[in-house]
């Protein structure tokens, strides 16, 4: 699969998981511009290698390098959307870095699931302790 056919492919996977077509283009622009300047690359659609990726979204979370920019840039939109590209990058099972498609069991993936369900819970907890201190 080339590079443009992976981002318009995730294009309208979005477009069929996400209500708003601006959300939908503000992670495209994510992926395609904002991350890779940040991280000196061409685009993010050139990687599917899921464990760089959660690494990406991790250095995104308060705390990590990445956070403020992330933040200031468009309400941590990069995060959302390193986590909306993981997501269908699971969904559709896809493995250019093998060349094959690989068959993810579902438990591992409800497994993923929680543990990104789990990760963004705490992140929203920090920013309620955060507020109420202020």
């Amino acid at each position: 699969m080339t590079i443009n056919e992976r981002r318009e492919n995730f294009k309208r996977w979005a477009r069929n998981t996400v209500m708003h077509i601006e959300t939908v283009d503000g992670y495209i622009k994510s992926l395609d511009d904002d991350l890779p300047q940040k991280l000196n690359i061409a685009t993010l659609f050139t990687i599917t290698d899921i464990t760089k990726l959660l690494k990406y979204k991790q250095n995104c979370k308060k705390g990590n390098y990445l956070y403020s920019w992330s933040d200031n840039i468009g309400n941590g939109r990069p995060m959302a959307s390193l986590g909306k590209y993981i997501d269908y990058l699971q969904q559709n099972n896809t493995s250019v870095n093998k060349g094959l498609n690989i068959q993810t069991p579902i438990s591992d993936i409800k497994k993923l699931s929680k543990k990104i369900i789990d990760s963004e819970f705490d992140n929203i907890v920090e920013i309620l302790n955060y507020s109420i201190k202020i």
